[in-house]
């Protein structure tokens, strides 16, 4: 990201989270490496991103279990956070491809230690009082991001 944030600079970034055992089953379809490896590698990229986030310009991580969740929540925060006019029409529902790969893939429980911080469990869980992160230089547009997120029962991002 701090490449991408050098080359663009006022670049707003938007970085959608999906459960590591989920996206290690998904993956798996296509590579050789082992499920643990797989999550090995998520945990491993996601702290890279935790390392680059206080360099960021503009950031809002978000994850995909609460688009699914309410996707009309996630539209009106996201609008919010780019500073735009949300969309008149409604988010559809979206389904939850999760369920596709529920208990095919299990995280260790080193692993789960880590994935906690993104508000990650063993089992597919999805912590709900995970404290996503939003980052903008203009306190006004982070705090209507974090209304607009709030007001749709995403209350982890705070005003």
């Amino acid at each position: 990201m701090r490449l991408l944030q050098q080359l663009f600079p006022m670049a707003h970034m938007v970085v959608v989270l999906r459960h590591p055992e989920a996206v290690a089953a998904a993956v798996a379809k296509w590579v050789s490496d082992p499920a643990p490896a797989l999550i090995d590698h998520w945990l491993d990229a996601h702290d890279r991103l935790a390392a680059d986030l206080p360099f960021v310009h503009a950031a809002a991580v978000i994850r995909y279990e609460d688009l699914v969740r309410d996707p009309v929540a996630l539209q009106a925060g996201l609008a919010a956070f780019l500073d735009v006019t949300p969309p008149k029409r409604v988010a559809e529902a979206i389904a939850d491809g999760n369920r596709d790969y529920n208990g095919q893939v299990a995280m260790s429980a080193a692993q789960a230690v880590r994935a906690v911080a993104w508000g990650y469990g063993p089992q597919g869980a999805v912590d709900s009082a995970w404290w996503p992160d939003l980052r903008h230089p203009l306190r006004a547009v982070r705090e209507a991001a974090a209304t607009a997120f709030a007001a749709g029962g995403l209350s982890g991002l705070r005003p």
